[in-house]
């Protein structure tokens, strides 16, 4: 997985193309992570409660993805009853979702991952400059969508490291 140039996608505006372009990057890098993840590593944590599964941190990144696209900016309602395993280490009552298999978790993904490209197709570049409100903070579409690349970058690395911990468990 040595893709060191960003490609770009037709249909969006030119900054817009390169947000996608990183999205689409990340996302490589972080499918090329769980090539080798088997349903037991997917599911290991060394502390329940404290430490979000591989699973659960895919199920995190699709859900802050569709969160921040279309509650924040569009202000449409979530389903907050799908999600709630997607923060479940924020919770004492949810428990993390277990013996899901990756495709679950892959299908979240790009599930969310399509919604959010086709709504990006009717963002300008001067709509990275538009400000939204989300309780009691101002965030520009641009911070936003920068955000959520940095969001699934550190979780490639938290991956990365659940995957040590499970082999080095397993010594």
């Amino acid at each position: 997985m040595e893709n060191n140039e960003l490609t770009y996608r037709d249909g969006y505006s030119p900054q817009i193309a390169r947000f996608v372009a990183m999205f689409d990057n990340n996302r490589e890098r972080l499918l090329y992570k769980l090539k080798d993840v088997t349903d037991e590593i997917l599911d290991f944590t060394p502390d329940e409660k404290t430490v979000e599964t591989i699973g659960t941190l895919l199920y995190h990144i699709a859900a802050v993805e569709h969160d921040w696209i279309f509650y924040d900016i569009d202000k449409q309602e979530i389903d907050e009853e799908r999600w709630k395993y997607a923060f479940a280490t924020r919770s004492d009552d949810i428990d993390q979702l277990k013996g899901k298999g990756l495709q679950f978790y892959l299908d979240a993904l790009q599930e969310v991952r399509d919604k959010i490209f086709n709504r990006f197709k009717k963002f300008s570049d001067n709509d990275l400059k538009r400000s939204i409100e989300s309780e009691g903070k101002t965030f520009t579409i641009e911070w936003i969508l920068f955000h959520l690349l940095n969001h699934e970058a550190v979780h490639i690395g938290q991956i990365s490291l659940l995957k040590r911990l499970y082999r080095l468990r397993e010594k």
